[in-house]
């Protein structure tokens, strides 16, 4: 009798998680992740490029720049909890969607590197344009470091988490958590 009981229970919660994925799948809500110091520590990447620019004598944030930072995404460290949530979000049918304010170049590496975690990658140098791919679909919420993010996911309505920097990241202005008196993700600097 007691192993009945068990697989009644285990029919419930696999109907349950049916339940979600599919109603997640067909409202097809999503959530957006900023990339830079929120699904990955990139400070590595851009402290190469600054030195290379410097030793090259490129004009710092100059499409050459951008072409040696979009083009060492591997020198960075992933963030586990961000990640994890992305994870988990897919999990349950929800779509993750990186929006970034990397410009386009070279971004075929970028683009290689994530596709275990989303099929959408939005790429802008304008930070308004993060608002704009939020308002155009159905996100839940968005997950960004930056006071930027936060008040882009406000203005579109869309829940903003705040992600704490790392300690070590190169990148120290536009961080004020708990400005806005967003939820910030504890444990999320690492």
């Amino acid at each position: 009798m007691a192993i009945k009981k068990k697989f009644v229970v285990f029919l419930i919660l696999v109907l349950v998680y049916a339940i979600i994925v599919l109603t997640n799948v067909v409202l097809d809500v999503k959530i957006g992740f900023d990339m830079d110091d929120t699904l990955i520590f990139s400070s590595p990447a851009f402290v190469k490029a600054d030195k290379l620019a410097y030793k090259f004598k490129i004009k710092k944030f100059s499409p050459k720049y951008w072409e040696m930072v979009n083009g060492d995404i591997e020198n960075g460290n992933i963030k586990k909890v961000t990640v994890s949530i992305a994870i988990l979000a897919r999990a349950f049918g929800i779509d993750s969607v990186i929006i970034t304010a990397r410009p386009d170049i070279n971004t075929d590496k970028i683009k290689k590197y994530w596709e275990w975690l989303t099929d959408e990658i939005y790429f802008t140098d304008n930070s308004e344009y993060k608002s704009d791919v939020l308002k155009k679909h159905r996100f839940i919420c968005f997950f960004g470091d930056s006071d930027s993010d936060i008040t882009e996911a406000m203005e579109s309505d869309v829940f903003a988490i705040r992600i704490q920097r790392s300690p070590e990241s190169s990148y120290k202005q536009d961080y004020k958590p708990g400005k806005f008196n967003e939820f910030i993700l504890p444990l999320s600097a690492y």
